[in-house]
């Protein structure tokens, strides 16, 4: 087999960063627990938050992500689901159980496994949405807002958690910028 592979010549293009994605709703700036333990993917997402003007804290794993939720409270906590020791479901479970608001953080599950039974595990851990992996900066950003407006509404509707809905996550999002709010709308899957 032959491979190659060809390159433009002149003065390479320099680098797009990320642009600030255009909100759901003009959120502050927030604090955000980034829990995941690879260092690579913490990070990517943490300049992502940082490039949207919001201040993460980073965890490795679940035990930890406790830990720091535990001592201080946290706008929206992005939660993998996949670690050692303590997993994202268990962590979820343990902080849910803090008391006063500390407990009632929006908790978004970040993660590679998206068939609607795993989608489900993480609602009824009670993370309160669903990104699938590898994320881009769009639908994070947008996510992380979509979910704290979500729960921050229904607070305010007198309910503490959000009821479940319809597993939307499993079908294939729609090409093109007109379409971008339906894609995030089926990737944000879980109330």
């Amino acid at each position: 087999s032959v491979f190659w592979f060809e390159l433009p010549s002149g003065e390479p293009a320099s680098p797009c960063l990320p642009q600030p994605a255009e909100p759901i709703a003009s959120l502050p700036p927030r604090q955000v627990l980034l829990v995941d333990d690879i260092k690579i993917n913490r990070d990517i997402i943490g300049a992502f938050l940082d490039a949207a003007g919001h201040v993460s804290v980073m965890a490795e794993g679940g035990q930890e992500a406790v830990d720091l939720a535990t001592e201080r409270q946290f706008d929206v906590i992005p939660m993998d689901v996949r670690m050692p020791k303590v997993d994202g479901l268990e962590a979820t479970r343990r902080i849910r159980a803090l008391p006063d608001s500390r407990g009632q953080v929006p908790i978004l599950a970040l993660t590679a496994y998206t068939f609607p039974d795993q989608v489900a595990q993480c609602r009824n851990a009670g993370m309160d949405g669903h990104l699938p992996k590898p994320v881009d900066y769009q639908t994070l950003i947008n996510g992380i807002d979509e979910v704290i407006v979500r729960v921050l509404a229904n607070r305010t509707r007198g309910n503490p958690r959000m009821p479940s809905a319809p597993d939307r996550g499993q079908k294939p999002p729609e090409a093109g910028k007109a379409s971008a709010r339906a894609g995030l709308e089926t990737r944000v899957s879980i109330n």
